[in-house]
């Protein structure tokens, strides 16, 4: 179990490029269409609603920045903010690494300005600081660098592997690293 202050050892990991977390299920459909898409064209955790999330009511692909904020920044907003998004799906969470330079129009973490919800109250929609940035394209599967596979149960259990080139032996990678955890945490 981490303590307080102690940096998880997946952050180091995060330090560098971009990140789109996703399910299982939903990386099978951006590999067929050859793309990351906008929120809510996927399935997501039960917890995501594209209507008060910053990204979703926007129409952005929500991409995760570890690089840019120092680890401090990084670090305050772990516990309550972005750890619980890299276990958000089951069996595992999907990190997929992307190449910075293929997302030329990255809007940068700035908080939300205030909306009205549908009964006309003002509220923040929900981001996460510092590390949360946005694409309004989609995004190629040729900016694909790699995949950190995390267990769902413990942001401990992870395994990374770069991009092979044949999306089918990478899903079938993905699939024996979950059957692994889930074996693991019986």
């Amino acid at each position: 179990m981490l303590k307080e202050t102690e940096p998880p050892a997946i952050l180091s990991r995060l330090r560098r490029d971009i990140f789109h977390t996703t399910s299982l299920n939903s990386l099978r459909a951006i590999l067929d269409l050859g793309e990351i898409r906008p929120s809510g064209e996927f399935e997501h955790a039960t917890s995501y609603r594209p209507d008060v999330h910053y990204g979703g009511r926007c129409g952005y692909a929500c991409l995760f920045d570890f690089e840019t904020p120092t680890e401090e920044e990084c670090l305050k907003h772990y516990r309550n903010k972005w750890g619980s998004v890299l276990r958000c799906h089951s069996p595992v969470t999907i990190a997929i690494r992307l190449r910075r330079s293929a997302i030329p129009n990255l809007i940068p973490n700035t908080p939300p300005e205030l909306v009205r919800d549908e009964h006309g109250q003002l509220f923040q929609p929900v981001y996460i600081p510092k590390v949360e940035v946005w694409s309004a394209e989609p995004i190629p599967t040729s900016a694909i660098l790699g995949y950190i596979v995390i267990d769902a149960t413990d942001i401990e259990k992870f395994r990374e592997f770069p991009v092979s080139g044949d999306d089918r032996a990478d899903l079938t990678a993905i699939d024996s690293i979950a059957r692994d955890f889930q074996k693991d945490s019986k």
